[in-house]
């Protein structure tokens, strides 16, 4: 995992980008990239929209959201997601769980009170024993980049007590749900 230091002024390299941090915003960095990760991103024919609004209780003490905030924020996306797509009652039904082993996320841009946010939520990879979920939030109505993650995740068997494979009908269920398109994520 990388190690993001405040450091004013500092170049750090991160997944292969450069970043350059914000001194506006303490511990903001913000990704030179984010306008073509973007572009890449938004041609994906079929992702699932959750808007959310920033309020005073997500920011910090330097009145941006906090970090912790987004991964509340990407949770919220995917439970639409997931309830979009009717996977939460087949999980259920089955004694499945949707069991978040690893998320990857990338800071671009600090939020705002009052900003409105739109997370995208699509499918990325499916495997044999996980899965990857993409997600990238975005100032609604403008191609500016807050924030995108990859959700790892596992189908847990409670009878088993233990992660399953990805196979037939679980596979079929992920395969039947928004994907990015092959050149995204």
């Amino acid at each position: 995992m990388p190690r993001i230091g405040p450091h004013f002024g500092t170049q750090i390299t991160q997944s292969n980008r450069s970043l350059a941090f914000d001194a506006t915003y303490p511990g903001c960095y913000h990704h030179a990239l984010s306008t073509s990760l973007l572009a890449i991103m938004t041609s994906a024919p079929q992702t699932h929209f959750t808007d959310i609004k920033v309020r005073g209780y997500h920011l910090d003490l330097y009145g941006h959201v906090n970090n912790a905030r987004y991964l509340e924020f990407l949770e919220e996306a995917r439970w639409g997601f997931t309830e979009s797509y009717g996977s939460l009652d087949a999980f259920t039904q089955a004694g499945l769980a949707f069991v978040i082993v690893n998320i990857n996320i990338n800071y671009r841009r600090a939020a705002l009170m009052g900003e409105e946010l739109r997370i995208q939520t699509g499918v990325k990879k499916i495997g044999g024993r996980s899965g990857v979920i993409h997600q990238i939030v975005t100032l609604k109505g403008t191609d500016t980049v807050v924030a995108d993650a990859d959700v790892t995740f596992v189908i847990f068997d409670s009878k088993k007590g233990s992660a399953i494979a990805l196979d037939s009908d679980v596979r079929q269920l992920f395969e039947k749900m928004p994907h990015w398109a092959a050149h995204g994520a």
